[in-house]
Protein backbone atom coordinates (compact mmCIF):
# COMPACT_ATOMS: atom_id res chain seq x y z
CA UNK A 1 0.00 0.00 0.00
CA UNK A 2 1.66 3.45 -1.44
CA UNK A 3 0.92 6.89 0.16
CA UNK A 4 -2.02 9.00 -0.73
CA UNK A 5 -1.21 11.87 -3.31
CA UNK A 6 -2.57 15.16 -3.74
CA UNK A 7 -3.29 16.75 -7.07
CA UNK A 8 0.76 17.98 -7.16
CA UNK A 9 1.84 14.76 -6.20
CA UNK A 10 2.62 15.28 -2.86
CA UNK A 11 2.11 12.47 0.11
CA UNK A 12 -0.93 13.34 1.45
CA UNK A 13 -1.32 10.51 3.97
CA UNK A 14 0.19 7.58 5.19
CA UNK A 15 -2.00 4.73 5.93
CA UNK A 16 0.47 2.50 7.24
CA UNK A 17 1.25 -1.41 7.08
CA UNK A 18 2.95 -4.37 9.41
CA UNK A 19 6.86 -3.92 9.54
CA UNK A 20 8.80 -6.92 9.00
CA UNK A 21 11.78 -8.85 7.92
CA UNK A 22 10.11 -10.73 5.30
CA UNK A 23 8.69 -8.22 3.63
CA UNK A 24 11.70 -6.34 3.27
CA UNK A 25 13.34 -9.95 1.99
CA UNK A 26 9.48 -10.01 -0.18
CA UNK A 27 10.35 -6.43 -1.73
CA UNK A 28 13.76 -6.68 -2.46
CA UNK A 29 13.27 -10.16 -4.12
CA UNK A 30 10.58 -8.07 -5.98
CA UNK A 31 12.83 -5.03 -7.12
CA UNK A 32 16.33 -7.52 -8.29
CA UNK A 33 13.97 -9.65 -10.16
CA UNK A 34 12.14 -7.40 -12.09
CA UNK A 35 14.60 -4.22 -12.98
CA UNK A 36 17.31 -3.83 -15.26
CA UNK A 37 20.21 -2.88 -14.51
CA UNK A 38 20.12 -3.92 -10.49
CA UNK A 39 20.34 -0.01 -9.03
CA UNK A 40 21.81 0.36 -5.99
CA UNK A 41 18.87 0.78 -3.20
CA UNK A 42 18.05 0.40 0.70
CA UNK A 43 15.01 -0.46 2.03
CA UNK A 44 14.18 1.29 5.61
CA UNK A 45 11.58 0.13 7.85
CA UNK A 46 10.07 3.43 9.62
CA UNK A 47 8.03 2.65 12.78
CA UNK A 48 5.23 5.07 13.55
CA UNK A 49 5.87 5.54 17.49
CA UNK A 50 2.24 5.76 18.00
CA UNK A 51 1.79 2.15 16.61
CA UNK A 52 4.18 -0.07 17.15
CA UNK A 53 5.41 -2.92 14.40
CA UNK A 54 3.46 -0.65 11.68
CA UNK A 55 4.41 2.34 9.82
CA UNK A 56 5.98 2.13 6.50
CA UNK A 57 9.17 1.24 4.60
CA UNK A 58 11.19 3.95 2.86
CA UNK A 59 13.21 2.61 -0.50
CA UNK A 60 16.14 4.95 -1.26
CA UNK A 61 17.94 4.38 -4.41
CA UNK A 62 21.79 5.91 -4.83
CA UNK A 63 21.91 8.21 -7.52
CA UNK A 64 23.96 6.89 -10.95
CA UNK A 65 24.34 7.15 -14.63
CA UNK A 66 23.09 3.63 -15.02
CA UNK A 67 19.53 5.19 -16.09
CA UNK A 68 17.42 4.33 -17.86
CA UNK A 69 16.15 1.30 -15.93
CA UNK A 70 13.70 -1.07 -17.37
CA UNK A 71 10.67 -2.92 -15.90
CA UNK A 72 9.76 -6.17 -16.61
CA UNK A 73 5.88 -6.08 -17.60
CA UNK A 74 4.39 -9.44 -18.74
CA UNK A 75 7.84 -11.30 -21.12
CA UNK A 76 9.14 -8.05 -21.31
CA UNK A 77 10.86 -4.50 -20.38
CA UNK A 78 9.26 -1.04 -20.32
CA UNK A 79 10.83 1.72 -19.84
CA UNK A 80 8.97 4.63 -17.02
CA UNK A 81 9.26 7.80 -16.36
CA UNK A 82 7.75 10.24 -14.06
CA UNK A 83 5.83 13.81 -15.61
CA UNK A 84 4.37 15.37 -12.65
CA UNK A 85 1.94 13.31 -11.40
CA UNK A 86 1.60 10.70 -13.96
CA UNK A 87 3.66 7.94 -15.05
CA UNK A 88 4.38 7.06 -18.45
CA UNK A 89 6.91 4.65 -20.85
CA UNK A 90 9.32 6.42 -22.81
CA UNK A 91 9.55 5.43 -26.45
CA UNK A 92 12.25 4.16 -28.69
CA UNK A 93 13.84 7.87 -29.34
CA UNK A 94 13.95 8.68 -25.78
CA UNK A 95 15.53 5.10 -24.83
CA UNK A 96 18.08 5.47 -27.43
CA UNK A 97 18.89 8.69 -26.13
CA UNK A 98 19.20 7.60 -22.13
CA UNK A 99 21.36 4.89 -23.29
CA UNK A 100 23.77 7.16 -25.05
CA UNK A 101 24.05 9.31 -22.69
CA UNK A 102 25.07 6.46 -20.66
CA UNK A 103 27.89 5.82 -22.72
CA UNK A 104 29.08 9.39 -22.70
CA UNK A 105 29.17 9.13 -18.65
CA UNK A 106 31.62 6.11 -19.18
CA UNK A 107 33.47 7.45 -21.87
CA UNK A 108 33.72 10.32 -19.19
CA UNK A 109 34.85 8.08 -16.47
CA UNK A 110 37.63 6.69 -18.77
CA UNK A 111 39.10 9.77 -20.14
CA UNK A 112 39.26 10.73 -16.63
CA UNK A 113 41.36 7.52 -15.71
CA UNK A 114 43.73 8.13 -18.38
CA UNK A 115 43.80 12.02 -16.97
CA UNK A 116 44.52 10.70 -13.27
CA UNK A 117 47.26 8.20 -15.35
CA UNK A 118 48.95 10.59 -16.77
CA UNK A 119 49.45 12.91 -13.78
CA UNK A 120 51.22 10.42 -11.87
CA UNK A 121 53.41 8.92 -14.43
CA UNK A 122 54.78 12.20 -15.05
CA UNK A 123 56.92 11.54 -11.57
CA UNK A 124 57.48 8.05 -11.87
CA UNK A 125 61.24 7.21 -12.07
CA UNK A 126 61.71 5.66 -15.19
CA UNK A 127 64.47 3.02 -13.36
CA UNK A 128 61.48 1.35 -11.92
CA UNK A 129 58.87 -1.51 -13.65
CA UNK A 130 55.50 0.18 -11.96
CA UNK A 131 51.97 -1.36 -12.17
CA UNK A 132 49.66 1.32 -12.01
CA UNK A 133 46.28 0.96 -10.82
CA UNK A 134 43.36 3.58 -11.51
CA UNK A 135 40.31 4.64 -9.88
CA UNK A 136 37.50 7.22 -11.14
CA UNK A 137 33.53 6.67 -9.40
CA UNK A 138 30.59 7.57 -11.03
CA UNK A 139 29.03 9.38 -8.39
CA UNK A 140 32.33 12.06 -7.41
CA UNK A 141 32.71 12.81 -3.59
CA UNK A 142 33.49 16.58 -2.56
CA UNK A 143 36.79 16.77 -0.18
CA UNK A 144 37.79 20.08 1.07
CA UNK A 145 40.93 20.42 1.73
CA UNK A 146 42.15 22.57 4.21
CA UNK A 147 45.09 23.33 6.93
CA UNK A 148 43.50 20.53 9.92
CA UNK A 149 42.16 18.22 6.90
CA UNK A 150 45.40 17.87 5.63
CA UNK A 151 47.25 17.46 8.81
CA UNK A 152 44.91 14.49 9.72
CA UNK A 153 45.69 12.88 6.63
CA UNK A 154 49.36 12.78 6.74
CA UNK A 155 49.23 11.57 10.34
CA UNK A 156 47.12 9.10 9.27
CA UNK A 157 48.45 7.94 6.23
CA UNK A 158 52.50 8.41 6.60
CA UNK A 159 54.88 5.03 7.87
CA UNK A 160 51.86 2.60 6.76
CA UNK A 161 51.50 -0.21 4.46
CA UNK A 162 49.05 -0.42 1.78
CA UNK A 163 50.60 -3.36 0.11
CA UNK A 164 49.99 -6.99 1.32
CA UNK A 165 53.33 -8.25 1.58
CA UNK A 166 55.26 -5.45 0.22
CA UNK A 167 57.96 -3.75 2.89
CA UNK A 168 56.80 -0.05 0.91
CA UNK A 169 55.62 1.97 3.30
CA UNK A 170 54.36 5.85 2.80
CA UNK A 171 57.35 8.52 3.76
CA UNK A 172 56.48 11.57 2.07
CA UNK A 173 52.92 12.90 1.73
CA UNK A 174 52.30 16.40 -0.06
CA UNK A 175 49.80 18.10 -2.02
CA UNK A 176 49.23 18.91 -5.82
CA UNK A 177 46.26 20.79 -6.54
CA UNK A 178 43.37 18.85 -5.62
CA UNK A 179 44.65 15.87 -4.62
CA UNK A 180 46.92 14.67 -1.91
CA UNK A 181 50.40 13.02 -3.30
CA UNK A 182 51.67 10.22 -1.63
CA UNK A 183 55.36 8.09 -1.89
CA UNK A 184 57.49 5.90 -0.51
CA UNK A 185 60.58 7.62 -1.27
CA UNK A 186 63.35 8.98 1.12
CA UNK A 187 65.29 10.91 -1.34
CA UNK A 188 64.59 14.71 -1.88
CA UNK A 189 62.77 15.83 -5.47
CA UNK A 190 59.58 15.22 -7.18
CA UNK A 191 60.71 11.45 -8.77
CA UNK A 192 58.95 8.91 -6.85
CA UNK A 193 60.53 5.61 -6.09
CA UNK A 194 59.00 2.01 -5.18
CA UNK A 195 55.28 3.67 -4.51
CA UNK A 196 53.26 6.04 -5.08
CA UNK A 197 49.65 7.19 -5.64
CA UNK A 198 47.87 10.43 -5.97
CA UNK A 199 44.59 10.60 -4.42
CA UNK A 200 41.78 13.13 -5.82
CA UNK A 201 39.45 14.96 -3.68
CA UNK A 202 36.63 13.65 -5.84
CA UNK A 203 37.09 10.34 -4.49
CA UNK A 204 39.12 9.45 -8.20
CA UNK A 205 42.82 7.75 -7.14
CA UNK A 206 45.71 6.30 -8.83
CA UNK A 207 48.37 4.33 -7.12
CA UNK A 208 51.81 2.89 -8.93
CA UNK A 209 53.58 -0.37 -7.58
CA UNK A 210 57.06 -0.54 -8.26
CA UNK A 211 56.69 -4.88 -8.97
CA UNK A 212 58.44 -7.29 -7.19
CA UNK A 213 61.09 -8.05 -9.38
CA UNK A 214 63.33 -11.33 -8.77
CA UNK A 215 66.88 -10.55 -7.38
CA UNK A 216 68.82 -12.16 -9.91
CA UNK A 217 67.35 -10.30 -12.57
CA UNK A 218 70.19 -10.33 -15.57
CA UNK A 219 71.56 -6.89 -16.76
CA UNK A 220 70.54 -7.99 -19.94
CA UNK A 221 67.92 -9.85 -21.67
CA UNK A 222 63.85 -10.01 -19.97
CA UNK A 223 62.91 -8.12 -16.98
CA UNK A 224 61.47 -11.09 -14.59
CA UNK A 225 58.33 -10.00 -13.19
CA UNK A 226 56.66 -11.93 -10.59
CA UNK A 227 53.51 -12.99 -11.15
CA UNK A 228 52.31 -12.43 -7.04
CA UNK A 229 53.50 -9.77 -7.10
CA UNK A 230 51.85 -8.38 -9.48
CA UNK A 231 48.52 -10.15 -8.33
CA UNK A 232 49.17 -8.56 -5.29
CA UNK A 233 49.67 -5.12 -6.68
CA UNK A 234 46.60 -4.77 -8.20
CA UNK A 235 44.61 -6.55 -5.26
CA UNK A 236 45.76 -4.23 -2.81
CA UNK A 237 45.68 -1.45 -5.08
CA UNK A 238 42.21 -1.72 -5.48
CA UNK A 239 41.11 -2.12 -1.74
CA UNK A 240 43.48 1.31 -0.68
CA UNK A 241 41.93 3.37 -3.86
CA UNK A 242 38.24 2.03 -3.00
CA UNK A 243 38.90 3.23 0.44
CA UNK A 244 39.84 6.72 -0.29
CA UNK A 245 36.93 7.20 -2.74
CA UNK A 246 34.30 5.73 -0.25
CA UNK A 247 35.69 6.69 3.43
CA UNK A 248 37.49 10.07 2.91
CA UNK A 249 36.37 11.84 -0.09
CA UNK A 250 32.13 10.27 0.17
CA UNK A 251 32.17 9.06 -3.33
CA UNK A 252 29.49 6.59 -3.80
CA UNK A 253 27.80 4.29 -7.10
CA UNK A 254 30.26 2.14 -9.16
CA UNK A 255 33.88 2.81 -10.42
CA UNK A 256 35.65 2.45 -13.10
CA UNK A 257 38.83 0.44 -13.10
CA UNK A 258 42.18 0.90 -15.15
CA UNK A 259 45.13 -0.57 -15.29
CA UNK A 260 48.24 -0.55 -17.58
CA UNK A 261 52.08 -1.03 -16.98
CA UNK A 262 55.47 1.33 -17.49
CA UNK A 263 58.89 0.44 -17.29
CA UNK A 264 62.62 1.49 -18.67
CA UNK A 265 62.94 1.76 -22.07
CA UNK A 266 64.53 -0.81 -24.41
CA UNK A 267 63.87 -3.78 -21.66
CA UNK A 268 61.27 -6.55 -22.19
CA UNK A 269 59.91 -8.10 -19.81
CA UNK A 270 59.01 -12.17 -19.19
CA UNK A 271 56.18 -13.06 -15.98
CA UNK A 272 57.97 -15.54 -13.31
CA UNK A 273 56.99 -17.67 -10.29
CA UNK A 274 59.25 -19.21 -7.83
CA UNK A 275 57.12 -22.15 -6.28
CA UNK A 276 59.35 -24.64 -7.87
CA UNK A 277 61.18 -24.24 -3.87
CA UNK A 278 62.43 -21.38 -4.97
CA UNK A 279 63.83 -22.01 -8.17
CA UNK A 280 62.93 -19.21 -10.98
CA UNK A 281 60.71 -20.65 -13.57
CA UNK A 282 59.47 -18.73 -16.49
CA UNK A 283 55.77 -18.32 -17.20
CA UNK A 284 55.97 -16.46 -20.41
CA UNK A 285 58.22 -15.78 -23.15
CA UNK A 286 59.94 -11.61 -23.37
CA UNK A 287 57.44 -9.37 -24.36
CA UNK A 288 57.56 -6.29 -25.54
CA UNK A 289 55.76 -3.40 -23.26
CA UNK A 290 53.44 -2.13 -26.10
CA UNK A 291 52.00 -6.38 -25.88
CA UNK A 292 50.74 -5.38 -22.37
CA UNK A 293 47.61 -3.29 -23.32
CA UNK A 294 45.29 -1.13 -21.18
CA UNK A 295 43.04 -3.40 -18.88
CA UNK A 296 39.68 -2.00 -18.26
CA UNK A 297 36.45 -2.87 -15.67
CA UNK A 298 34.21 -1.61 -13.13
CA UNK A 299 32.82 -2.73 -10.16
CA UNK A 300 30.60 -1.25 -7.14
CA UNK A 301 32.40 0.75 -4.93
CA UNK A 302 31.32 -1.03 -1.94
CA UNK A 303 32.83 -4.03 -3.33
CA UNK A 304 36.08 -2.92 -3.65
CA UNK A 305 36.24 -3.96 0.34
CA UNK A 306 37.97 -6.46 1.91
CA UNK A 307 36.21 -9.25 0.40
CA UNK A 308 34.82 -12.15 -2.65
CA UNK A 309 33.52 -8.45 -4.62
CA UNK A 310 36.99 -7.30 -4.32
CA UNK A 311 39.09 -10.48 -5.33
CA UNK A 312 36.77 -11.25 -8.51
CA UNK A 313 37.65 -7.24 -9.54
CA UNK A 314 41.36 -7.84 -9.36
CA UNK A 315 41.02 -11.43 -11.13
CA UNK A 316 39.51 -9.80 -13.80
CA UNK A 317 41.98 -6.84 -14.49
CA UNK A 318 44.99 -9.07 -14.11
CA UNK A 319 44.12 -11.57 -16.67
CA UNK A 320 44.08 -8.62 -19.10
CA UNK A 321 47.45 -7.93 -18.07
CA UNK A 322 48.74 -11.77 -17.85
CA UNK A 323 47.15 -12.26 -21.31
CA UNK A 324 49.27 -9.48 -23.01
CA UNK A 325 52.59 -11.55 -21.33
CA UNK A 326 50.38 -15.26 -23.14
CA UNK A 327 49.56 -16.48 -19.86
CA UNK A 328 45.20 -16.52 -20.17
CA UNK A 329 44.65 -15.77 -16.23
CA UNK A 330 46.25 -14.68 -13.25
CA UNK A 331 46.17 -18.37 -11.23
CA UNK A 332 46.30 -16.89 -7.83
CA UNK A 333 42.97 -15.97 -7.73
CA UNK A 334 39.30 -16.40 -9.49
CA UNK A 335 36.87 -14.82 -11.42
CA UNK A 336 34.52 -15.70 -8.46
CA UNK A 337 36.33 -14.13 -6.22
CA UNK A 338 37.86 -16.90 -4.69
CA UNK A 339 41.98 -17.06 -3.57
CA UNK A 340 43.82 -20.30 -5.37
CA UNK A 341 45.91 -21.63 -2.46
CA UNK A 342 48.88 -24.02 -4.56
CA UNK A 343 49.50 -20.76 -6.91
CA UNK A 344 51.20 -19.10 -3.85
CA UNK A 345 54.91 -19.80 -3.01
CA UNK A 346 55.10 -19.51 0.72
CA UNK A 347 57.28 -15.97 0.98
CA UNK A 348 56.62 -13.21 0.67
CA UNK A 349 53.07 -12.95 -0.22
CA UNK A 350 51.79 -16.71 0.26
CA UNK A 351 51.38 -16.41 3.84
CA UNK A 352 49.95 -13.32 4.04
CA UNK A 353 47.58 -13.78 1.89
CA UNK A 354 46.05 -16.85 2.91
CA UNK A 355 45.89 -15.23 6.09
CA UNK A 356 44.02 -12.00 4.82
CA UNK A 357 41.72 -14.22 3.17
CA UNK A 358 40.96 -16.09 6.14
CA UNK A 359 40.39 -12.98 7.45
CA UNK A 360 38.06 -11.24 5.23
CA UNK A 361 35.81 -14.56 4.56
CA UNK A 362 37.38 -15.19 1.02
CA UNK A 363 37.31 -18.81 -0.12
CA UNK A 364 40.75 -20.74 -0.01
CA UNK A 365 40.32 -22.89 -3.16
CA UNK A 366 42.97 -25.94 -3.75
CA UNK A 367 41.59 -26.26 -7.04
CA UNK A 368 43.78 -26.34 -10.57
CA UNK A 369 43.63 -24.31 -12.95
CA UNK A 370 42.09 -25.19 -16.15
Amino acid sequence: MGADEDDQGRAADLPGVSLSDDEVTRMTSTLVSGLAPRPRFEIIPVENPNQPGAGCYVIAVAAGPQFPYGVLINEGYRYPRRTGTTTGYMAEPEIETAYRRRDAARREQEDRCAQIENLIRDRLSDDDTWVIVSLVPDQPGELVIDAPTFSAFRAARQGTRPLIGYPYAWQRVRLGHRRFLLDASFREGRTAHNLAADLHTDGAGVIAVAVSLFHHNPDTGPLRISDEGLVVAILAGLRFLGNHARETAGASGAAALQVSMAGPLGREWALYHDRNHGFPGALSESVNQIDIRLAQAAAPLDSLQDGQGLVAAAALLSAEIFQGFGVPEAYQITYAGQVRRRYWSRQPFGNLMTAWAEEAGVEISDEQAG
